[in-house]
């Protein structure tokens, strides 16, 4: 998950991560794990393209995507 708009290379590196029960996570950690961890799912963007683009913005997309499947 993205640390900040501007992370430096060597402040990244340093960065550790941990996994986490999913009654801890966080609103936005909630969100990609609703977005990249269900049954029929794949990761399908390595990080939001534009500035214009939200948290919200993947489950919308999930739904299309799901409504897609079932055409």
């Amino acid at each position: 998950m993205r640390h900040s708009d501007s992370t430096s290379p060597e402040e990244f590196a340093s960065l550790r991560g941990c996994l986490k029960e999913q009654g801890t996570l966080s609103g936005d950690e909630q969100a990609y794990y609703d977005y990249t961890c269900g049954a029929d799912d794949v990761v399908r963007l390595c990080n939001i393209p534009s500035p214009t683009l939200r948290i919200d913005d993947l489950a919308e997309e999930k739904r299309l995507l799901s409504a897609l499947r079932r055409e």
